[in-house]
């Protein structure tokens, strides 16, 4: 039915319609025009309203209105997990890429060459290894590091570019991909050029 935020957005129009009326009578009643008359004496509101506090309540008003009308505009700004030119996960990457390069010959060889949705997306990673700079981390390790691009035509990326792994081997030589997301859109261009 109803979220926690709806009802805190319902709430917050309705004050701020509250404050803007507030704020249109005032600036009236600087006019000679008193509509708040009946409503400060029902409410025993002042009738002789200052020059400050009409523009304060006009003010107030109309920018928690224009707040709530753009918030959906605005909203991923605030609430975005990273922003952008922040290192991202490869797999992210790749799905940034798979989806940015629609239309390209990039992304018609991933769609007629590779089967699974995860095959796909580590193809995506092997192009954006030879474009950018990956870091990652070397199993336990926690730390990352980057990874020199010659590394990667040893081997293969695995779980849908996230890991890569050697050729020769059975476990990941590399875990937890990274990418610079400013990087990464700098490459996309370039892939984009005919």
């Amino acid at each position: 039915m109803f979220t926690d935020a709806s009802w805190v957005r319902r709430f917050l129009v309705g004050f701020f319609v509250f404050v803007l009326v507030r704020g249109i009578f005032l600036w009236l009643g600087m006019l000679g025009i008193h509509p708040e008359v009946w409503v400060a004496n029902m409410l025993n509101w002042a009738a002789e309203p200052g020059v400050l506090s009409a523009i304060a309540w006009t003010i107030a008003g109309l920018a928690g209105l224009a707040g709530l009308i753009f918030w959906p505009r605005i909203a991923p700004m605030f609430h975005s997990s990273k922003k952008r030119g922040g290192s991202i996960p490869m797999r992210e990457a790749a799905l940034i890429a798979f989806d940015d390069l629609e239309g390209t010959m990039w992304r018609e060889a991933a769609d007629k060459w590779h089967g699974t949705p995860e095959e796909r997306l580590e193809f995506m990673a092997t192009y954006i290894s030879q474009n950018i700079h990956v870091k990652g981390k070397i199993p336990p390790s926690q730390k990352l590091l980057p990874i020199p691009r010659e590394r990667f035509a040893s081997g293969t990326f695995v779980e849908g570019g996230n890991s890569f792994r050697l050729h020769h081997k059975h476990e990941n030589e590399f875990v937890d991909l990274h990418v610079e997301e400013s990087d990464l859109h700098e490459a996309l261009k370039r892939m984009k050029l005919p």
